[in-house]
């Protein structure tokens, strides 16, 4: 959905909802991670760009999130500004939760240290409080990030996206005969 249909959404949902006041209305901003569709198959590995959300909770239960966006942001400068004070944004990449390797515990115990990505895991060595206990993860995280550079992952990663490109190709060439034969018709 993007992102004016969605507004649209969150203006019915505001004027369907019991409390009519946005100062009962929970708001938060925070990071999330969306697929880069074309870094991913280039790659040949999941990489995932941060993008700030908006959340808005209403009293009735009721829970929006969206990407944020000037709008939002000039509606919530307080939200926002303690948003941006508490949280760096995190670097692209592949999410810690993306990562089918790393055990969900240990995926919670690094996110809760300021880890997200497999590429900010990977330079971790230097920082004692994650490098004494997850030395083996970094160390995956290090060789995994390697081997996605290898030719053969990158042949992969260009060979879906052929693949994809020719699907692309048919459904034109379909439309275009379809269109072609209407205007014969006509």
């Amino acid at each position: 959905m993007d992102n004016n249909a969605a507004l649209a959404v969150l203006e019915r949902l505001k004027k369907n909802s019991p409390v009519r006041d946005d100062s009962d209305v929970k708001v938060w901003f925070s990071y999330n991670g969306v697929k880069d569709i074309d870094k991913s198959t280039e790659l040949g590995r999941p990489v995932y760009k941060m993008v700030e959300e908006i959340t808005l909770r209403y009293p009735n239960g009721r829970e929006i999130v969206l990407q944020a966006t000037p709008h939002h942001i000039a509606q919530h400068p307080e939200a926002y500004e303690r948003f941006k004070n508490q949280e760096a944004k995190p670097d692209d990449g592949t999410m810690l939760k993306e990562w089918s390797l790393l055990p969900r515990n240990v995926m919670c115990e690094l996110v809760d240290l300021g880890v997200r990505t497999v590429e900010e895991l990977s330079v971790c060595e230097s920082i004692p409080q994650i490098a004494n206990y997850y030395a083996d993860w970094i160390d995956s995280a290090k060789k995994w990030l390697e081997s996605s550079k290898t030719p053969q992952n990158v042949v992969t990663g260009l060979k879906k996206k052929i693949i994809e490109l020719e699907k692309t190709v048919a459904d034109l060439q379909d439309k275009n005969l379809v269109l072609t034969r209407q205007l014969q018709g006509n």
